[in-house]
Parts: C-alpha cells; sequence; structure tokens
C-alpha cells in the first residue's frame, strides 16, 4: 500500500506541475511518464484536477511494473488526493488521501520475478552515493481507504493471503498519524494445499512517512490469537520488520495447519517472542510456554522451551517435556528422503568439515544444508534449493553464494570457501 500512495503522490506532482500548459494532453503524459521516473506505469480512465484547491479526482486507475503491464498490481476505482501547495516547488507531500475501493494484487512467481515494480534497486546504481542515502519520505496529512482487497501468491512457497474487505483510517496526531485497521469478513491464508480462515484482524497503525507502525494489531485464527506490537520500515525500499508477538494457540487449531488429524487434540500453547529482519525472511523467536496438552492417546503436563525459525528451518535452542504420569516415550521419527549425500572439504590436519553441504531431496522439494562456511553457523542455502526443486542435478547448482558473511582465516578467505559451498553441493548432488 505504501508504494501505492507514493505512486500516485508522484503523479500528483506531474500533474500540477504539467497542468498549466495543455490540460488534458499532459494530464495523460503525466501518468504515462511515470514509467520513466518511478518505475511505475499508471492509466486512469478520468483524472480531474481542482487548481484552485489542488485537489486531483482519480477514476479507474491502475498502477503496474513497466515489466508487466498488463499485470497490475494495484487498482482503484476512486482515489482523491488533497495536496499542499508546496508541491508546486517540487516537494511531493499529500496533505489527505481517500481511496475507494482498492486492490491489490501481488503475484510472486516460482522464477523469483514478480508483477512489482523494482522499487529502490531503480532509483541507484549499487556503490552509488544514493545507496547509502535516507530512505524515501512521503508525508501524509490523512488517510482513509474504504473497501480494501488483497491477493497474494508466492508460487515458490505454496504462500497465499486473499482479503475479500478491510477499511483504514489514519487521522493527524502530533507528527505522524494514527489510526485503525478493521478486516470486514474473513480472509483465507493459503500454506500449499492447506487453507486457514482469518476469522478478524483489527488493531491500531501509526505512519510516519516512511514506517508503519503497529499497536495491539489483533489476529484471530479459529479459537486462536496472534497480537503484535513493533514496526515495518522501508516502505519506499527494503522491507524491515521489527515485532514483538504474543500468539495463544489451540492445539486443535495448529494441527490443522499442519494438515494432522484433529481427533483427541486438545490443549493450549503459548508462545512469545519476536520477528526481526527482512520481511521476506525474518527471524523468528518463540519462547513457548503450556499446560495440560493432550494429542490423541499422548498426555503432557508441561511444555517449556525456545526455539527459532529463519527462513525455514527451525532451530530447538532448549526444550522440555513434562508427560502425564503413565506416559513414556516409545520412538522418534524422521522423514526419510528420496535421495541424499553429504559431502565436505577436510581441513588436511585435523579433518574437520572446512566446509560441509548435506543435500535432502523430498517429494516437496530439496534442502540443502551448510556448516563451515558462515559467521553465522550452519544455515540453508535457499538459492540452491530453488534451483534444484525444479532441477535435481550438479549443473543445475547456482553461481557461488554471495561472501559478505563468510568466515575468512589462515584456512581459507571468504571467497575461497563460498566457491567451496558450490562446488560440494556440486558434488553431493552429484552422488545422491
Amino acid at each position: 500500500m505504501a508504494i501505492v500512495v507514493l505512486a500516485l503522490g508522484a503523479a500528483a506532482l506531474v500533474v500540477v506541475i504539467a497542468w498549466s500548459a495543455v490540460e488534458s494532453r499532459l494530464a495523460g503524459w503525466a501518468l504515462t511518464s511515470l514509467a520513466g521516473r518511478f518505475g511505475i506505469v499508471a492509466q486512469a480512465r478520468e483524472l480531474d484536477l481542482d487548481l484552485a484547491r489542488l485537489d486531483i479526482h482519480v477514476r479507474g486507475l491502475t498502477l503496474a511494473s513497466p515489466v508487466s503491464p498488463d499485470a497490475p498490481f494495484f487498482t482503484v476505482d476512486e482515489a482523491r488526493l488533497d495536496l499542499p501547495w508546496s508541491v508546486l516547488r517540487g516537494k511531493i507531500a499529500i496533505d489527505a488521501v481517500e481511496l475507494v475501493r482498492p486492490r491489490l494484487t501481488i503475484v510472486a512467481k516460482a522464477d523469483g520475478t514478480s508483477n512489482l515494480p523494482a522499487g529502490d534497486r531503480t532509483s541507484a546504481t549499487p556503490g552509488s552515493s544514493d545507496d547509502t542515502a535516507d530512505p524515501p519520505r512521503l508525508p501524509i496529512g490523512a488517510l482513509t481507504v474504504d473497501g480494501l482487497s488483497i491477493e497474494w501468491r508466492d508460487d515458490a512457497s505454496g504462500l497465499g493471503l486473499t482479503v475479500g474487505s478491510a477499511s483504514l483510517s489514519l487521522a493527524p496526531e502530533g507528527d505522524v498519524i494514527r489510526g485503525a485497521i478493521r478486516l470486514e469478513g474473513a480472509a483465507v491464508f493459503v500454506w500449499e494445499a492447506r487453507t486457514v480462515t482469518i476469522a478478524s484482524l483489527d488493531g491500531g497503525l501509526t505512519f510516519d512517512g516512511s514506517g508503519l507502525g503497529l499497536d495491539q494489531l489483533r489476529l484471530v485464527i479459529d479459537q486462536s490469537t496472534v497480537t503484535a506490537n513493533g514496526r515495518v520500515d522501508g516502505l519506499f525500499g527494503a522491507l524491515h520488520i521489527e515485532v514483538d508477538y504474543e500468539a495463544i494457540l489451540e492445539l486443535a487449531d495448529v494441527a490443522s495447519l499442519l494438515g494432522l488429524d484433529t481427533t483427541g487434540v486438545d490443549g493450549r500453547v503459548v508462545a512469545t517472542g519476536n520477528m526481526t529482519g527482512p520481511l521476506a525472511q525474518p527471524e523468528i523467536t518463540a519462547a513457548l510456554d503450556s499446560r495440560g496438552l493432550r494429542w490423541g492417546a499422548l498426555e503432557v503436563d508441561a511444555l517449556d522451551g525456545r526455539v527459532r525459525w529463519v527462513e525455514d528451518a527451525l532451530t530447538v535452542d532448549t526444550a522440555t517435556i513434562r508427560l502425564a504420569d503413565g506416559e513414556i516415550v516409545t520412538g522418534v521419527s524422521f522423514p526419510v528422503p528420496e535421495a541424499a549425500h553429504y559431502q565436505k572439504f577436510d581441513q588436511p590436519a585435523s579433518r574437520f568439515a572446512l566446509v560441509g553441504v548435506f543435500v535432502a531431496r523430498y517429494a516437496s522439494g530439496v534442502r540443502v544444508a551448510v556448516t563451515g562456511a558462515s559467521e553465522a553457523g550452519v544455515h540453508r542455502w535457499s538459492a540452491a534449493e530453488t534451483a534444484l526443486s525444479t532441477n535435481f542435478s550438479a549443473d543445475a547448482v547456482p553461481a557461488a553464494p554471495a561472501s559478505d558473511d563468510m568466515i575468512g582465516d589462515i584456512h581459507g578467505t571468504p571467497e575461497y570457501r563460498a566457491n567451496l559451498v558450490r562446488v560440494m553441493t556440486r558434488r553431493a548432488v552429484a552422488a545422491s
């Protein structure tokens, strides 16, 4: 939504500057010029400007990436913008925005492309002075959204979200605008072949020109609830999340989400933690606390622990499970891969893995784990997983990963270890 408002403000600025010449023709030029100026193709059925008040009324507006102009990421039936007189001096700002029945459609394909514009990647070349500039800001005096619908799909992960209608109203409060968001009706979250119905979503939002604050944002799924507080920054560039949450999860809801039989499943798990990092792949931590769980014939008096989720790898830091009287663990099972192999590059003196790679192919996809290479420790190589899930062959292994976070010591430079990751992965795939 942030990039949409920025595009509307940019379009408004171009229109105001151009209007004093030939009104109707320059209005159309202003919309089409967004592709070259802001990386967005804009089209509108009607566009009216009240010069006396600097009010703009747009009907039938669509915004799309120049790469996929026939697949707009945003459409809106009507949009009204009230502009300050400072826009005549070239400053992008908006006094008030009103959107009626906007539709946000985001499609991320399995090859990594999407229908979204390139965003900040087109605004500066790597290493230029603009690369380190402060994130763009768009001052907005008030924002009203009525009847927002959302359709989001990620083909690579099998995730999706459909929101039928939501409303948003933010009013001035000091240097920010603050208000509430409310889901009108249910939304549906899709995870591979499973669906989850979101019964309600409400809470407070704050916008300061570049970031969005979350205040007691509450999500209800069946009998489970999630409450979040924090911020999403970089709305006009690289999105970054810093959110604390509390999730009260009914065990039956969790079983249903995982596609498991919910018969005889009862109890509640409370998880508190935070989500930090890039919005696309944040690190999620959770402290678990539960009492009186039942899963079929198994009864658990208490479950306590701390876990971390990075990309789609779960790490258990600590876990304590106290079984009910008479319960005993008789076995632990793990899924068996269709093919798997481990390859390591030995350190000559001690024979430890200077770099080690384990590759496993399952029906659901390929997993690639790397050890000995990164300063962050054992990690997943997601680029290789994506490529090998499509074509499980040594030739499909992508170029070596970036060396920025690789270990550099007397045994090898970061670049050397990065190349070893690729070489060991190729060998592991070939030997699987």
